[in-house]
């Protein structure tokens, strides 16, 4: 039985990504005067500001600490919370998953600072009963590490879990904790590999409580 329904947060509870690209662009070209593609950047979804910023500079042969820049964009970025919405579909979902009493969860890659600024700013954070951030466990996804702790939280078997993810890491670390997912995947991805997900949907709004109970 499905007990939990757990969300990550940029591109599934939050329309951030495109916003995230500016401020890495803007950090790669105030830093190191590189002008790096936007869709080359999204190409890295799923991942958060080191790992995005060590593979664009090692396709580059360029040997810099990614610290100074993750820190310029991170700055950059939070100039730019203002233009961040919530994703069509998640209130009316939200509500109806509380509603039937099942159990909730916000997963981030992202710091706890992030997610509190931004679920205190769009008033989302009394939605969920557990909240992890990437800066609590040692593993980032496709590690399955913060979905296990998710469950732990949550005092869950992972298999009473249901995920919503919208990146490949995303979904390969929810099945690899052992929980069902459903993907939404990413816009701005082009060519992700969603099939090891149980289901795919283009947006929140096809997501009811029949669509959960599916999983039961």
């Amino acid at each position: 039985m499905i007990k939990a329904v757990v969300f990550d947060m940029d591109g599934v509870v939050i329309d951030s990504e495109i916003i995230h690209t500016r401020a890495i662009k803007e950090a790669l070209k105030q830093e190191l005067g590189l002008d790096v593609d936007k869709d080359e950047i999204l190409e890295y979804i799923g991942l958060f500001y080191p790992e995005k910023l060590e593979k664009i500079l090692k396709k580059r042969n360029i040997q810099k600490d990614v610290n100074k820049l993750t820190e310029r964009a991170k700055m950059i970025f939070k100039g730019l919370t203002k233009h961040v919405r919530l994703m069509p579909g998640f209130l009316d979902l939200i509500k109806t998953v509380i509603k039937n009493n099942f159990k909730t969860a916000l997963v981030s890659s992202s710091p706890r600072d992030y997610i509190e600024e931004i679920s205190s700013m769009l008033d989302i954070e009394k939605y969920f009963d557990v909240i992890i951030a990437g800066d609590e466990v040692k593993n980032r996804k496709p590690n399955p590490e913060c979905y296990l702790l998710t469950a732990k939280k949550l005092g869950l078997k992972p298999e009473e879990c249901l995920v919503i993810e919208d990146s490949v890491p995303g979904v390969i670390a929810a099945k690899e904790a052992g929980m069902k997912c459903i993907a939404k995947p990413n816009p701005y991805v082009k060519d992700g590999d969603f099939s090891r997900a149980d289901m795919i949907v283009n947006s929140l709004e096809e997501i009811d409580l029949d669509t959960i109970k599916r999983f039961n």
